[in-house]
């Protein structure tokens, strides 16, 4: 390499500057603050199916009393999994059917904060 008026150049004499045609400089402005989400939500459990254990994520606009419970397939609470205030932001459960010896089959989870409720369907499969 070497300089040919001001501009960098290889052995065979082609320019190695980039040339800045009709650029756009993207600049940001404001960050996003992970800590207080714009609305709730109850993602669904990863992986699905499992076996043993699954993960339960979801997202508080702020702080709530908060239940997280797990259903078998004919309504009976099988595990209570959050029962207590949390702040608003993003949460991780963790849920082993392992210890609390669950068979295979279809399981429903349901959070519960405030007057937000949803509900989802998980499968255990041994």
């Amino acid at each position: 390499m070497r300089f040919v008026n001001g501009l960098v150049v290889d052995v065979n004499s082609a320019s190695l500057n980039p040339k800045f045609i009709n650029s756009t400089i993207n600049i940001i402005t404001a960050i996003k603050d992970k800590s207080s989400p714009s609305s709730f939500s109850l993602d669904q459990n990863y992986p699905n199916p499992f076996n043993p254990s699954t993960t339960i994520h979801y997202r508080l606009t702020k702080e709530y009393f908060v239940r997280l419970t797990a259903f078998d397939i004919a309504g009976r609470e099988v595990a209570s999994l959050v029962h207590e205030k949390q702040q608003a932001g993003e949460h991780t459960v963790s849920f082993d059917a392992k210890s609390l010896s669950l068979s295979t089959g279809v399981y429903f989870y349901t959070l519960e904060a405030g007057t937000f409720h949803q509900v989802r369907k998980m499968m255990l499969i041994k």
